[in-house]
């Protein structure tokens, strides 16, 4: 049921459009992050340490195909976590690792969004960067609204595609949090790496919301579609 219902107000999403609140995306964000920064931190070293050891696997064939396996779930992991945070206030290490509950799901949605992305890149660049932005929420569309790979893909692109431009600035910003983040000798990362997706779950939470969540209404944050 809980599913139907998310469906149905993606749709309404899709079709009317929404605003887009940067500022509040990352206070929101840092506030959830801020909430269990040590959790964060442990996560996300843990996903060092195991990147690391699969980077030291002899065959890279059987390398490549651990990390692109791991990856999206790690990702999960951060999404997984902010939302056990905001919804009950606490979460434990373990809520973390529930991503490898999606991961055929997740695989999937990442290897052939990538292969398209590739494509997109060989015609003239433009159209990889398009569908890069495009998919934003493609990951948390897969955990949240039990989506497949395929309906996660199409509906990330049909959401962000209303307001293409804010996500790409959102994007800019990250990668710039990012930088900052690798520059102040490389442990920034471990606030930065995390905070990055508690950023996107307020988006996402915003945008689209959850099922039974009387603050993510539709009615509060659709908009005419247009800029």
């Amino acid at each position: 049921m809980h599913i139907q219902d998310d469906k149905s107000r993606i749709e309404r999403v899709i079709q009317n459009g929404y605003s887009f609140k940067l500022e509040k995306y990352f206070s929101d964000g840092w506030t959830i992050f801020r909430m269990e920064p040590g959790l964060f931190i442990l996560y996300t070293l843990l996903i060092a340490v195991i990147s690391f050891l699969v980077d030291l696997i002899p065959n890279e064939y059987i390398s490549g195909i651990v990390s692109y396996l791991l990856t999206p779930v790690f990702t999960a992991g951060y999404y997984l976590g902010a939302h056990k945070l905001d919804h009950e206030g606490k979460v434990e290490f373990s809520d973390f690792l529930k991503g490898f509950d999606y991961i055929v799901q997740l695989f999937l949605a990442n290897f052939i969004s990538g292969i398209l992305m590739v494509i997109g890149f060989i015609l003239l660049f433009l159209p990889g960067v398009w569908f890069g932005v495009g998919i934003s929420l493609m990951f948390p569309l897969i955990i949240f609204a039990g989506m497949d790979f395929w309906e996660s893909i199409k509906s990330s692109v049909k959401i962000v595609n209303k307001q293409w431009l804010y996500f790409f600035v959102l994007l800019i910003l990250i990668v710039f949090l990012n930088l900052l983040g690798l520059i102040s000798l490389i442990v920034g990362l471990l606030i930065t790496f995390p905070l990055t997706y508690c950023i996107y779950y307020a988006a996402y939470k915003d945008i689209i919301g959850f099922s039974g969540d009387r603050k993510t209404d539709i009615e509060d944050h659709l908009v005419d579609d247009e800029f």
